[in-house]
Formats: C-alpha cells, structure tokens, sequence
C-alpha cells in the first residue's frame, strides 16, 4: 500500500516509511457510512440523498 502513495505524492521513502496509513475495514460499516451520509446531507453535498440500500452490500 505504501508504493501508492509515492505514485501521487512527493513524500521521501524515509518519511513514508514511518507514516501512520489507515487500516480500512474488509466489510463497510453502514452506521457509520449512515452518519456520514446525513452530514453530507446536512451540509448539502448531495443533490439527492444516497440510497445506501442499494450502494452497500
């Protein structure tokens, strides 16, 4: 995972190497995904509001 982010940034090896990266769950957590859904909604980023339904498994 790391190679990546040298594909988009110009960290140096030495730095990246003791970088903190974020481990993401195998599966989506859907009450999380729904509170960030409703602060999207909120603030108005979405032009309708998303159908978690149909986009999680």
């Amino acid at each position: 995972m790391r190679e990546v982010v040298t594909t988009y940034t110009k960290i140096p090896p030495e730095v990246l190497a003791e970088v903190t990266l974020p481990k993401w769950p195998a599966r989506p957590d859907r009450a999380s995904i729904e509170a960030l859904a409703e602060l999207g909604r909120r603030d108005g980023l979405f032009a309708k509001d998303p159908d978690l339904d149909e986009l999680l498994p």
